[in-house]
This record gives structure tokens, sequence and C-alpha cells, in this order.
């Protein structure tokens, strides 16, 4: 096989660090454990495609935004932003890139399905769905995020000022995506 694999090399004049890599871990990897992450990187990427069919589904089909909160799908589009520039900071692989950046796509269509956003004057505003605005659910929306922040600002700021003197950073910006996502991955479950 290496001696194929140099044979090629040859013929096409290319010799790259990926080519060692690619042979390395093919020989020197436990093929069960190549299999198993094969196979778990397949179901990922199936249960991804399927997670973003049915949220396009359900979100193409509703017609009122009675029971869903604005404001949560607002945090949860940050929230991919910021993983999402956390990722591309770390040189992760595409195929994560690219299925998280897929996901704010999504969250940011169904915010638009949410709200309208106008330009007047000289100022940006969003006018919120009938549904949105008439219902129980923005009031409580507004009631919940309104505590959520005087809890969690906190948190973050003590989180942040903890990476700071702890933890090595490339620069301010990674340090603000590493405070950032290591605040979304210690309490996104709240939200």
């Amino acid at each position: 096989m290496v001696d194929n694999q140099r044979k090629q090399e040859s013929f096409t004049g290319e010799e790259d660090d990926s080519n060692d890599m690619l042979r390395t871990m093919l020989l020197e990897t436990n093929p069960y454990l190549l299999v198993v992450t094969a196979i778990v990187s397949v179901l990922h990427t199936v249960f991804d495609i399927l997670a973003f069919k049915n949220d396009i589904s359900f979100f193409k089909n509703k017609k009122s935004m009675e029971g869903l909160s604005l404001r949560s799908m607002i945090v949860n589009a940050f929230f991919s932003l910021v993983i999402l520039l956390y990722l591309a900071d770390n040189d992760t692989s595409f195929m994560v890139v690219a299925s998280n950046g897929v996901g704010l796509v999504i969250e940011v269509w169904k915010i638009s399905k949410a709200i309208t956003i106008k330009w007047e004057g000289g100022k940006i505003e969003w006018v919120e769905a009938q549904s949105y605005k008439k219902s129980k659910t923005k009031e409580y929306d507004e009631i919940a995020t309104s505590h959520l922040l005087f809890v969690t600002m906190p948190l973050v700021a003590g989180y942040g000022l903890y990476s700071l003197y702890f933890q090595k950073h490339k620069g301010w910006y990674s340090w603000i995506l590493n405070t950032l996502v290591g605040f979304i991955y210690m309490f996104g479950f709240v939200m």
C-alpha cells in the first residue's frame, strides 16, 4: 500500500503533509476505531439533516407565533453565531463549521418568520407578528428574559475574569469567543 502511494506521488508530483497524515492514520490506527468513527460521523450527519428538515417543516407550516418565544429564538441565533465564530477561530473541520452555518441560517430564517425588519427614517425597526404581539407568550417571554439576564450576566463576567486569569488565549478576540462559548456550554441549557 505504501509503495503504491509513493508511486502515485511520483507520477503526480505531489508530496505534502496531508498524504503523510492519511497514510499514518490508516496504518497506525486500529481499524475498528476507524470504522466506528466513520459510522458515528455518518449518523451525526444524518441526524443533523433530519433535525434541520423537521425544524424547517415545523416553522414553514406555523401560522401563529403563539406559544413560541421570540427572545429565545434570538438568543439561540446569537449562540449559534458565537459557536460558529469559535469553531472558525479554532480551525475546526469544514463539515462541523458547515453544519453549524446551516443551523445559523435556519435560526435566522425562523426569526424572519416572527418579525419584519423595516428601515425608516435612518433607523432599523422590527415589527413583531400580530399573533405574537397579542399573546400572553410575549409577556411571559419578557419577564423570563429579564430575570435570566440578572442571573446570567454576573456569571458571564465572572467566567470571563476566570478565563482571562487562568487560561491562555491567542488574543482578545479568542478570549471573548472562549468566554462566550464556555458560558453557552455551561448555562445554555437554561435557555
